[in-house]
């Protein structure tokens, strides 16, 4: 049961396959490993947009495959069992058809397990990575380098707003915004409630949160795993999740966000917050009925039709529309310090944002305010904050400012 319950609480997921255009079998290098992988094209010739899929957790193939055939599987996903996911593959072949470029790769994990020293092992190898596959598919001659984007699933969109400076767009696939130790131990306590025992569920999921905080507090025995995986790495991820609101907040590209409503792995309360905190609008923030963490339906193995659809729009939207995001900052706007206050003009009339938002670096909003009322706007408050402008939902830029 042991080790049913990890793979659970690894954060997985998948699903099927419908065909790509086109798939050519790719290797790259990390470091010194050498990562296999494949690039789904479409037809044709033409120079299209691409995007990297990132994985979630747990050692995972290129197309996150999950084996549904155990008796948890059974309970958890009833009307899914006994079947296998794939839902990267799916997501590389529907966006492939929809005219994008799609790298998906093989994790380090996967590919050489216990060849690589567990415990010095972290999430910033898995970061140096997808920086690796997003500079190997910007060099794809059949991909527009100006119109790259990283989309990350799991613990993957934790991952993928450090790609952010040089991509043009970042898509969070149910991404978590709740510390990554108090996920794990809820989600221990809804496998019990569900499949075993609700009692020991809690005692259970009590005792391996308490186990997080001796590794938060370096007091777990450094040579002793915690739920299959070392303290330096568990430390690594605590670290990552901890700081994701403070990540996000600094990613100055737009940002699509999905999430199943069905979600246990990372509720969809996640995708509130995140939608909150970053002020997305529903063009880049949506969620849906009946579906779980692999992105697929309850009683399906393939990806939820409508969101690959709606990653593709979106994508093809940004791709079209570069006009505002990707022009030169300075010519639209100058911001001044004078004594103890921040004064924002504007100095294109035409590309006036349509709202500034001031957070606190909890990332609570403190400000609002319009250039439709003011111009210069001026904040005064004393403190460190993170400001940003918003245009047509999207941040267009982001600083951290100090007064």
């Amino acid at each position: 049961m042991r080790k049913k319950l990890q793979i659970i609480v690894f954060l997985i997921f998948s699903v099927a396959y419908s065909r790509a255009q086109s798939v050519q079998q790719v290797s790259f290098l990390s470091d010194t490993l050498q990562l296999s992988g494949e690039i789904h094209l479409p037809s044709g010739s033409a120079k299209v947009p691409g995007v990297i899929l990132v994985h979630g957790s747990g050692p995972m193939d290129r197309h996150q495959t999950v084996s549904l055939n155990d008796p948890q599987s059974q309970c958890l996903y009833p009307n899914m069992y006994p079947s296998t996911v794939k839902n990267f593959r799916d997501i590389a072949s529907g966006l492939s058809n929809n005219g994008i470029a799609v790298l998906v790769y093989d994790k380090r994990t996967y590919t050489y397990g216990t060849a690589l020293n567990e415990q010095t092992i972290s999430i910033n190898d898995f970061i140096k990575d997808a920086h690796s596959a997003f500079s190997f598919l910007k060099n794809h001659n059949r991909v527009d380098s100006n119109k790259l984007y990283v989309a990350g699933h799991s613990q993957g969109a934790l991952i993928v707003p450090y790609l952010s400076s040089s991509a043009k767009g970042v898509i969070l696939l149910a991404g978590a915004i709740s510390p990554v130790d108090s996920l794990i131990a809820a989600q221990i306590q809804f496998i019990y409630n569900k499949c075993i025992d609700s009692a020991q569920g809690y005692l259970l999921s009590q005792q391996t949160f308490q186990n997080f905080q001796q590794i938060r507090q370096n007091t777990w025995p450094p040579n002793q795993k915690l739920l299959g995986a070392y303290s330096f790495f568990w430390k690594s991820w605590i670290d990552k999740s901890d700081s994701v609101k403070d990540v996000l907040l600094m990613v100055n590209k737009p940002i699509l966000a999905l999430q199943g409503e069905s979600d246990f792995n990372v509720p969809l309360d996640n995708l509130l917050r995140i939608r909150s905190i970053l002020q997305l609008d529903s063009t880049n923030s949506k969620h849906y009925p009946n579906v779980n963490h692999f992105l697929t339906h309850d009683d399906s193995v393939e990806v939820s039709r409508s969101i690959i659809i709606d990653i593709a729009n979106w994508i093809k939207n940004k791709s079209r529309n570069i006009g505002y995001v990707d022009h030169s900052l300075k010519e639209n706007f100058n911001l001044t310090r004078y004594g103890n206050k921040i004064f924002i003009e504007i100095l294109d009339l035409q590309h006036v944002p349509d709202k500034v938002l001031v957070y606190d670096l909890l990332g609570k909003k403190i400000k609002q305010m319009s250039f439709q009322k003011e111009n210069p706007i001026i904040i005064d408050n004393e403190g460190v904050y993170v400001l940003q402008l918003i245009k047509d939902g999207n941040i267009i830029y982001t600083k951290k400012i100090v007064i």
